[in-house]
Parts: structure tokens; C-alpha cells; sequence
């Protein structure tokens, strides 16, 4: 731009309303020109090198102030709950702001020397670029400290979540920031190299052997302290009633089978390896060692649409990681935690087009539980939305008939919810709320839906069912909501959870969740490559992109688990109800080795009863009775006995006569000594 000038009027023509071009003969007071100090150009160009400068020292401001934090932590570290509650005396405070002030006068000290020293605008861009993703994972530490504060994940979870997805996106943008700067087209190409996938997948099943063992023991840890409940006590007494009796039959179920609840023949395949050692642990023991399988077909999926072996293995690990797989896992055994590996193979099967592999996959699927063709109507929409028609349709109709057959001629009741009887057991208490007439079954939820849309959205936005949502995604920072059309494989664990009034089933301490995360793994890798400008792996800001989310993913994971997951101490974690023993004493409290002293004490041939805490610890006997009344010896915790117990107690009294065979502590084993008269 040419020289800028500017008119000044004089203060005599404006005091007279004058102008000097209507009075030729005033040209003395004609308008001065002056030359402006500074151009327009000039204060532009003032401007861009003010924010060239705030952009270059900002970071290293930050990143400064952020280490000094870091340093207080160190110095002060029992004094990091201050991070939550802000409770100092003044002038420890005061005395802790000294730290981040005097980091960031510092370290800008040391960029300034180094800025002013390098004469070339280049050099000194270079510098800050190389500043940047460093002062940017600084800058996480505090939030880290933050994590690492007594208790904080009881007293504030969501906030906790919060924070652990902004801290992976930090380190996530740093790591972009690092990789981004190899701008080579030889770089690109060893950025988006596949690996050593022999390698990874080596690595991958060591952490799977070690996952699996550490859960088993933490699992066995919590039956050994009596901290087991019915269900286990439910399977275990199925499975050891297969090798003679009738398929799935039960003694203390309703009717005498389990089918009366739920129908899993997959069950068969684990009882020859339950019938080598029939106790409960060896169940505890195949559910870690199935559920720790499913992080090898989530590397697979990964690998497959990402191309590279390592950054698969992140994503398995990020699998083996998630405190809703932990809670699941901790949980005594069901058998819908079988199912997680199988939709996992599912999914990979049919993505890859290995349609006989996907049939075995989908067959042994649907063995797990009766209702898992709602699952595999989500596989079928999965297979729909990918083109695949045929494969869609004949996934429905398989999954249709298989439900109707199970229902129609294996299970007593045709019912999808299930009418309660002395025969069948009824599930429309886990939707109360929108079948308030129990009798009603699945058409009452129906009639909810379509009469009451409000009330069901209602129920649908619980804030404990939010909260669920959260630790559902927060480890995979909400990536696999834009992961696309893998998403519909979990559409029946979401609206599940969504529609039941039973806290269980939107817990992460409880198996329910199974029915949706396998989902949100297998659609993770879709969403970091649409991340990625749909993986066009030529090009550097791709793989960086690609390999940053990988690392945001991976922090996050770590983070969340160390706060909910198994391991690490926590108080949020929960087996079902029951919270872990991280001392992983696998010698059992003493209460457990007085149960096993008086369990030894019934003869063999003697059928046995006991209050609800204790069946799980004689249900691998081929005589445990549900009823009381029927049995020739009780098992009691006499300071553990429900309501309902009690009275059926009470009854058999009232028909039997009782004497005490030992007592251990608040244990007590009862022979029937003859009736009443």
C-alpha cells in the first residue's frame, strides 16, 4: 500500500462552519496535511507478529505453569486431595501458586533467550513448533494429579470421566502435533506401515494369559470370602447335574430346570471340563479365560480396517482394560457373558466375507442364551446396511426360528417376558415401570411405548442410566458413536438398558453391559478411520491423525480403568454387588473354611439346604434342595437370613424337629431329627 494521509480541520473553520475549498482567499487556513506515524500496513503487519509471538510462547506459558503443578504434586503429594477440595490454609495455597507462576516465568525466560537468539524467522517457527506437543502433554498434568486424588471416584464419577476423556484429548492433540511434523513422504510410509503382526499378536496373548489369570484369582478371591450369590450357585449346580440328569436340569431352580429362566445349551461344551474339578472356581476360571479371548477378534477387527498391527494392539488393550468387561467378569458366572467374544467373531466373520467361519460364529451365538436372536437381528442389520441382502435375510429368519423353537418346545413358558409360576420365573419386574401390571408381559411394555412415548423417555434419561452411558464410552472417548453401521449389532442392549426399571441391567458392575460394548469395540476402528479422511494412508496428516486418536483412546482407557476398572484400587469397582478383594487372599476368609468344615460334615447321600449366602458353596453336591422343608440338613449364616428365608424356616419348624450337628461362629448346621407331633 502507497503512504496513508489524513485531513486535520483547523479550529477556526470549525468554529465558523467554514470551508477553505468555497473561499479561494483563505488559503492560509487551508486543511494541513500531515503524515500519519504509522501506516495501516505497518500496524497489520505489527499485529500477525504479536500473534506469531503469543502463538509461539503461549504453549511454552502453559506448559511451564503445568510443571510447576507437577512439581508441587511431587513434593506435596499427600496433600493432592487439595485438588478436589481446595481445602489449604491460605498461605500453603499462596505458597502452591508460587510453583506454577515461577515454571512459567521460567520456562518463557528460556524460550525467550532461545527465540531471540535464532536470527531466522524460520529457525525460530521451528523452534516452537517442536516446543508445542510437549508443552501440550504438559499441560495434562494437572488433570492427571487430579486422577490421582483419595476416593474422587465415589464422590465425583461423571466429573471424573470428564476429565479423563479431556486429558486423552490433550495428549491425544500433542501426539498429533509430534507426528505431524514428519511431513516426508518416507515417513508417512513408515508411519503407516503394518508392523510385525506376529509380534503383536504375541504381546496381544500374553496380556490376554495375564488378564485372564489376574481375573480368575480376583474372581475366586470374592468366592473365597463369600462374597458368591445365588447365580453361581444356580450354574454350578446345573453343570454338575449334566453328566446324569436331564439337559439343564436344576434342584434349586423353579421347576426343577433352568429352562424355567433362561435356555443355554452352549452351557454343554463347558460341562466335560467342569466335570475335571466341579467346583465353582473352575467356572470363575472359563469365564476369564472366554471373556479374555474376545480381545484377540477386536484386534482383528482393528487390523483389518486399520492396517497395522501395533495400534491394533492398543485397541485389544483398551478391550482388556474396560471396567464394564471387569464388572461383568467379577461377577460370579452367567452365561450371557458368553456371548461377547461370539459377537465380536460374528461381526469380523462377516466383515471379512468368511461366511462359514460367520455361520459357526452366529450358530454357537445363538446357543448362549434364549435371547440372543434379538441380538443377531442387529447382526442382521449390520449385514443389511453393509449390502450384504442375502446374508441379512437369512440371518433374520434363523434367528426368528430358533426363537420360536426355543420358546415354543424348550422353555415352559412361549412368553418373550414370561409369566411367573411355581414353573417358570417372570422378568417383567425389570420393567416395572413400563409394565406396572406384571401380568401384562411383553404386550404391557408395548402398550407403554406406544400410549406413554414421554414416560418411556422418561425412564430412558434416568440419570444413573446417563451415568452408565458415560463409563460406557468415556474410555473410547465417544469415537464408536460415529463408527457407523457396526453400531446396530448393540441396538438390543441399548434399548434394553434404555427401557428397564432394574438397576442392575444399566450398572457396569453386572452382565447386562455385555450386550452392548462388544458393539462399541467392533465399530472403534471405523470410527477412527473416518477420523482419518477414510484412511487415505499416503499422506502424513492421515497417520498422524489416525495415531493420535489410537493414543487418545489408549490414555483414556488407562485412566478410566485405573479408577473403575479391576486393576487398579478403587472404590468404585464392584463384582454384581459385592466389592473386589485386592488382596487377592485365594486362601478364603475363615468364615469360608468353616462353611467347607460343616459342608463336610453332611454325609453324601443326604440332601441339604441353606440360607442364600451359603448355596453357593454346596450346590456341587447332586442332593441340594431348594425347599427347607425337604431337606434332611440346613446350612444357616444366622445373620444372614432374608426375609423370605426366614420364614420358610419358620414353617419347617413348625413341621420338623432340629438339632444342632456344629456351630461355627454365626454358622450353624442342623440335622432333622423326626416331625413334630
Amino acid at each position: 500500500m502507497g503512504r496513508q494521509w489524513r485531513f486535520e480541520m483547523s479550529a477556526h473553520e470549525e468554529a465558523n462552519g467554514s470551508s477553505g475549498a468555497a473561499q479561494p482567499e483563505a488559503q492560509a487556513d487551508a486543511p494541513k496535511l500531515r503524515r500519519a506515524r504509522f501506516s495501516a500496513s505497518e500496524i497489520d503487519a505489527g499485529l500477525l507478529r504479536l500473534r506469531d509471538e503469543v502463538y509461539a510462547f503461549a504453549p511454552t506459558a502453559a506448559g511451564g505453569a503445568a510443571l510447576g503443578i507437577l512439581v508441587w504434586v511431587v513434593q506435596n503429594f499427600e496433600q493432592r486431595a487439595y485438588f478436589a477440595t481446595n481445602a489449604l490454609p491460605e498461605d500453603v495455597r499462596r505458597r502452591a501458586a508460587l510453583y506454577p507462576l515461577g515454571a512459567c516465568l521460567l520456562a518463557l525466560v528460556i524460550h525467550g533467550i532461545a527465540h531471540f537468539c535464532l536470527r531466522s524467522a524460520t529457525s525460530r517457527a521451528a523452534l516452537a513448533l517442536s516446543i508445542q506437543p510437549w508443552a501440550l502433554a504438559l499441560v495434562s498434568t494437572p488433570l492427571l494429579a487430579f486422577h490421582t486424588v483419595p476416593s474422587v471416584e465415589s464422590q465425583v464419577p461423571v466429573f471424573l470421566l470428564f476429565t479423563s476423556v479431556v486429558t486423552a484429548a490433550i495428549i491425544g492433540w500433542a501426539a498429533y502435533l509430534f507426528w505431524a511434523r514428519r511431513s516426508s513422504a518416507a515417513e508417512a510410509r513408515a508411519l503407516a506401515a503394518p508392523g510385525r503382526p506376529y509380534l503383536a499378536a504375541a504381546v496381544l496373548g500374553v496380556l490376554c494369559l495375564g488378564y485372564a489369570l489376574y481375573l480368575s484369582a480376583a474372581s475366586i478371591a470374592i468366592h473365597r470370602n463369600l462374597g458368591s450369590h445365588l447365580d453361581l450357585a444356580v450354574y454350578d449346580n446345573v453343570l454338575w447335574t449334566t453328566a446324569d440328569r436331564p439337559f439343564l436340569a436344576c434342584d434349586i431352580c423353579a421347576g426343577g430346570t433352568h429352562a424355567s429362566s433362561h435356555f443355554d445349551p452352549l452351557l454343554v461344551m463347558m460341562a466335560p471340563i467342569y466335570r475335571l474339578y466341579s467346583h465353582p472356581e473352575t467356572l470363575l476360571v472359563l469365564q476369564s479365560l472366554w471373556l479374555a479371548s474376545g480381545a484377540a477378534f477386536v484386534f482383528l477387527l482393528a487390523r483389518r480396517t486399520l492396517g497395522t498391527a501395533w495400534g491394533s494392539l492398543a485397541i485389544a488393550c483398551c478391550y482388556l482394560l474396560y471396567p464394564p468387561l471387569h464388572g461383568a467378569n467379577l461377577f460370579g458366572f452367567h452365561s450371557l457373558v458368553l456371548c461377547v467374544p461370539l459377537i465380536l467373531a460374528a461381526i469380523y466373520f462377516l466383515d471379512s466375507e468368511r461366511y462359514r467361519a460367520y455361520w459357526i460364529s452366529l450358530g454357537l451365538l445363538l446357543l448362549v442364551r434364549e435371547d440372543m436372536p434379538l441380538v443377531v437381528a442387529g447382526v442382521a442389520l449390520f449385514a443389511w446396511a453393509s449390502e450384504k441382502r442375502v446374508v441379512a435375510v437369512a440371518s433374520l429368519l434363523a434367528a426368528g426360528l430358533y426363537l420360536l423353537t426355543v420358546k415354543l418346545w424348550m422353555m415352559a413358558d412361549a412368553g418373550l417376558i414370561m409369566a411367573g409360576s411355581k414353573s417358570t420365573v417372570s422378568f417383567a419386574h425389570y420393567f416395572k415401570h413400563l409394565i406396572p401390571d406384571p401380568d401384562a408381559g411383553a404386550t404391557g411394555l408395548i402398550v407403554s411405548l406406544i400410549s406413554n412415548p414421554v414416560y418411556a423417555v422418561k425412564v430412558a434419561l434416568h440419570p444413573e442410566k446417563v451415568e452408565f452411558a458415560l463409563l460406557l464410552l468415556a474410555p473410547l472417548l465417544f469415537l464408536p458413536l460415529i463408527g457407523g453401521r457396526k453400531l446396530w449389532v448393540g441396538a438390543w442392549g441399548v434399548a434394553f438398558a434404555a427401557l428397564a426399571s432394574r438397576k442392575a441391567v444399566y450398572s457396569p458392575h453386572f452382565q447386562y453391559s455385555c450386550l452392548i460394548f462388544p458393539a462399541l469395540f467392533a465399530a472403534l476402528p471405523d470410527a477412527i478411520l473416518r477420523l482419518s479422511e477414510g484412511g487415505q494412508r499416503e499422506t502424513w496428516a492421515v497417520v498422524a491423525v489416525r495415531r493420535a486418536a489410537i493414543v487418545a483412546c489408549l490414555v483414556a482407557s488407562l485412566l478410566v480403568s485405573a479408577k473403575f476398572g479391576a486393576f487398579v484400587k478403587n472404590e468404585s469397582l464392584r463384582g454384581g454387588w459385592e466389592r473386589p478383594v485386592w488382596s487377592l487372599n485365594l486362601s478364603g476368609s475363615q468364615r469360608y473354611r468353616d462353611v467347607l468344615e460343616l459342608a463336610r460334615l453332611i454325609p453324601d447321600g443326604a440332601s441339604v439346604a441353606s440360607s442364600r449366602g451359603l448355596l453357593p458353596y454346596v450346590s456341587n453336591r447332586g442332593n441340594v434342595v431348594k425347599s427347607f422343608r425337604e431337606a434332611e440338613y440346613l446350612l444357616l449364616d444366622l445373620k444372614n437370613i432374608d426375609a423370605k428365608r426366614a420364614k420358610a424356616l419358620k414353617q419347617a419348624k413348625q413341621e420338623w424337629k432340629y438339632e444342632v450337628v456344629e456351630t461355627r461362629a454365626n454358622l450353624e448346621l442342623r440335622r432333622r431329627a423326626g416331625k413334630n407331633e
